[in-house]
């Protein structure tokens, strides 16, 4: 099946409120990153039927948050 990669960044001060939607989304593999701007950075990787409903979620969620930006890729993987 097809991957999507998504990476959200947020002010720190929601971190805790994305790493629950994080967590209660199936489908889903994320990690958190390091921030050198004091932002909460999370990437993961996700099947692409979920991608609509996490971006749906994250925008209801954090659209009004200053700072706050949503990034989904088309992932290949390949393996060797």
């Amino acid at each position: 099946m097809a991957q999507r990669f998504l990476k959200i960044i947020l002010p720190h001060s929601h971190h805790e409120q994305a790493l629950d939607l994080l967590r209660d989304q199936e489908g889903l593999t994320f990690w958190p990153e390091e921030s050198a701007e004091g932002n909460f950075v999370a990437s993961g990787l996700m099947d692409s039927g979920f991608s609509e409903t996490i971006m749906d979620l994250f925008e209801k969620t954090f659209s009004h948050v200053d700072g706050f930006r949503l990034i989904i890729l088309v992932a290949v993987i390949r393996l060797f």
